[in-house]
């Protein structure tokens, strides 16, 4: 499988050293080159009729309708949970349901117990789904309401409160999220196929380079921000995280920098300065790496993030991604000025499954 793959010297380190970076950026650049796509397949059984819901049961606020022109007589929703996430400012609960004969996912978002802002949140992520739509690998909304407390919708989250909800409707990805796939990956002790872990790279930076055309910063990067499509493709998921490029203005209260996966100094010039599109570009390059991980390796974390420098630990990636890694490397350069862009990284892994599908 990797006989196609150009070939690239390992580099010891990520390191400020500026002939080192030089190097890496002649090898980046000669990488760039050609398209392709893949698609890897999963199923999912369909739900009993015991437990679907109408959405007739739910009581809906007519002071928050559909944006678009959504029969409810036509929704269904599987009361059996798909995940359920308790956050700091509220509850995600996400289940499967149907329109008509189309899969959708339901997300019904719950207050916490600080929830001054919680209706403010969620307008900002419909505000944010909304103006992300142009973009590649969107899990964009398909539409949004409010619901008012009743006995059916309290017995399926398990809650008594009388506090209204907000419901997402969204596009359903069966294979879940790529932390899933990634753990049942682990557990069977298989790895992700090179060509893969491409497309799943190519996906995630078209999204970046979508987003930051606009921009916008997705801010919250993660593996479980990204669900995965039978067609091989992540779609980001996470909306009230994101927000307008190095603009200094009032921090979001649901939205902490303390928490991004990068170097602390970069965490701190952030909350100074204003998110930056290199910060999505580093997030981004360690998720790649992470599906590199040998799969008897225990570690959380593939990079050790000192004061100066950022060291990939080689010895926990499997040698079968081993030319896969000069091409995510540059993205985890400490300085954000020596990281390539959203659209160099898209246009490098591309030119790769090129190569490795001619």
């Amino acid at each position: 499988m990797t006989q196609g793959y150009a070939k690239a010297p390992t580099f010891t380190r990520t390191t400020r050293q500026s002939q080192e970076f030089l190097i890496k950026q002649e090898i980046f650049d000669a990488m760039c080159d050609g398209t392709s796509s893949l698609s890897e397949l999963s199923s999912d059984s369909e739900g009993e009729e015991k437990d679907l819901i109408t959405a007739a049961q739910l009581e809906f606020d007519v002071n928050h309708p559909f944006t678009l022109e959504l029969d409810t007589k036509f929704m269904r929703i599987d009361k059996r949970l798909v995940t359920d996430k308790m956050k700091d400012h509220s509850r995600e609960i996400s289940f499967k349901g149907s329109y008509k004969h189309l899969d959708i996912m339901f997300t019904c978002v719950v207050p916490s117990i600080n929830d001054s802002y919680f209706d403010d949140m969620n307008r900002y992520e419909w505000k944010m789904s909304d103006c992300l739509l142009p973009c590649r690998s969107m899990a964009t909304c398909i539409s949004h309401f409010r619901s008012k407390r009743n006995a059916v919708l309290n017995e399926i989250i398990g809650d008594t409160s009388d506090q209204a909800v907000w419901f997402f409707i969204k596009p359903y990805h069966e294979k879940g999220t790529l932390a899933n796939y990634r753990l049942s990956k682990r557990r069977q002790g298989t790895h992700i196929e090179p060509l893969y872990i491409l497309q799943i790279a190519i996906s995630l930076f078209s999204a970046l380079k979508d987003a930051h055309a606009l921009g916008i910063g997705l801010v919250s990067v993660s593996m479980d921000s990204l669900w995965l499509g039978l067609d091989g493709v992540v779609y980001f998921n996470e909306f009230k995280s994101c927000v307008y490029l190095q603009q200094d203005n009032e921090q979001l209260p649901w939205v902490d920098f303390d928490l991004l996966d990068c170097p602390d100094i970069e965490k701190k010039r952030t909350k100074e300065q204003g998110y930056s599109a290199e910060t999505d570009v580093f997030q981004a390059s360690l998720i790649v790496l992470s599906l590199m991980q040998k799969c008897q390796s225990k570690l959380t974390k593939l990079v050790v993030m000192g004061e100066h420098q950022v060291d990939i630990l080689r010895n926990q990636i499997d040698p079968l991604y081993t030319s896969i890694l000069p091409a995510v490397e540059p993205g985890l350069a400490f300085k954000g000025e020596e990281r390539p862009t959203a659209s160099a990284m898209l246009q490098c892994f591309e030119s790769m499954r090129y190569r490795a599908l001619a």
